[in-house]
């Protein structure tokens, strides 16, 4: 919602008034916050490293043969890649009725639906700007198995230092030697690559070495209400590093790591988190994510012209907009993703859908067990 919030803010100032960021933002805490809020990718990025991470840390902590890595790549194509493949042919097709786009863009569809258009680009993706972080984290899921092999380390000090170094690393390597440029997202492979992004994948990798070593169990009163307060901290700190001490930029996945350990062993913060609109809201973020800024451009060119006050300020008219803005958002997102995410969710999706082709295109090809079998498939 950090991302949505901070694209809203983006279409709202481009829309009226041709800039970005808007005109005197500086000078309200607010908007300094809503400019900066982008920090939301990264942080999703330490999510989904502590995720995928979490079976091959397991399977070596108990010395077991390590998951499949066919499984495991195949899971990832037919999981993410099918929602994603529909978003941007929609969106491809979209901008060809309407004008936005041409059938001569067809290279960049391509690109962006092999997860290679910022390397090959060099810029945010022309059917789906978002898609960059997305092309991140494919690049991050093809060496997952590889980095996996930390946790072969059996002294958990040893292991959870070397993590803490990598990241470290990763934070110092980011801001200091990857070349600077002027526009972040636009002429700079380097910068929207796993290279720029590492340390956050890899604290995930110690969030969930933590998680399955007991380390994150929920605390009891009176040190989980402290947790509450470490949370504070390392949030207040996270957005005042983000909004006005960037030199200090390498220190943010630590703090995230912070942060989230709170989010296991507080009270208050935990308890937040556990609030069924909430972590519904972050079981849909694919989703979201994929479409909140088709959905709110189309608000801003549709809309906007003809619901914003003259009369109030930027700020005034952004927040009113916001909350209309992002409801639709909210609205639009259970009903996308029950259509073109949840399907998909079914790990055996491509192999019903392979029987019943069979079923049709060769039905001679099959005995009478294997028919029932495919009608009793074609009824669940």
């Amino acid at each position: 919602m950090s991302v949505v919030f901070c694209h809203f803010l983006g279409i709202s100032s481009v829309r009226r008034t041709g800039t970005w960021p808007p005109p005197g933002w500086e000078q309200n805490p607010l908007m300094v916050l809503l400019v900066h809020w982008n920090i939301g990718v990264p942080l999703f990025f330490v999510i989904s490293g502590f995720i995928l991470s979490l079976p091959f840390a397991e399977q070596s902590f108990r010395h077991e043969t390590a998951p499949s890595s066919k499984k495991y790549y195949l899971r990832r194509l037919t999981r993410l890649e099918p929602p994603y493949f529909i978003n941007l042919s929609l969106l491809f097709i979209a901008g060809i009725l309407l004008s936005h786009g041409s059938w001569a863009n067809w290279p960049h569809f391509l690109a962006s639906v092999a997860y290679q258009h910022n390397l090959i680009y060099g810029s945010q993706s022309t059917i789906n700007g978002v898609a960059w972080s997305l092309e991140v984290e494919i690049q991050f899921y093809f060496i997952v198995p590889f980095l996996a092999a930390i946790f072969s380390v059996g002294n958990p000090r040893w292991r959870r230092g070397w993590l803490l170094l990598a990241i470290i690393a990763g934070g110092l390597i980011s801001q200091f030697v990857l070349p600077a440029t002027a526009d972040h997202w636009n002429g700079d492979r380097w910068r929207m690559s796993i290279a720029n992004y590492s340390q956050y994948f890899l604290a995930g990798f110690l969030l969930a070495d933590l998680y399955l070593t007991g380390q994150l169990t929920p605390s009891t009163m009176g040190w989980a209400v402290g947790w509450d307060i470490i949370a504070a901290v390392a949030w207040v700190a996270l957005a005042l590093i983000v909004c006005s001490f960037m030199f200090l930029q390498a220190l943010l996945p630590l703090l995230v790591v912070v942060a989230y350990v709170a989010a296991f062993k507080s009270r208050w913060f935990r308890a937040g988190l556990r609030v069924r609109g909430v972590y519904l809201l972050g079981g849909m973020c694919y989703t979201i994510y994929l479409w909140h800024q088709p959905l709110m451009m189309t608000w801003g060119k549709i809309v906007m012209p003809h619901s914003w006050f003259n009369s109030l300020d930027f700020g005034w008219n952004a927040m009113i907009q916001a909350f209309f803005c992002v409801g639709l958002v909210i609205i639009c997102s259970p009903i996308l993703f029950v259509l073109l995410e949840r399907p998909f969710m079914d790990k055996q999706w491509h192999l019903r859908l392979w029987r019943r082709i069979r079923a049709v295109f060769s039905p001679h090809c099959l005995d009478k067990s294997q028919l029932q079998k495919v009608s009793l498939v074609s009824q669940d």
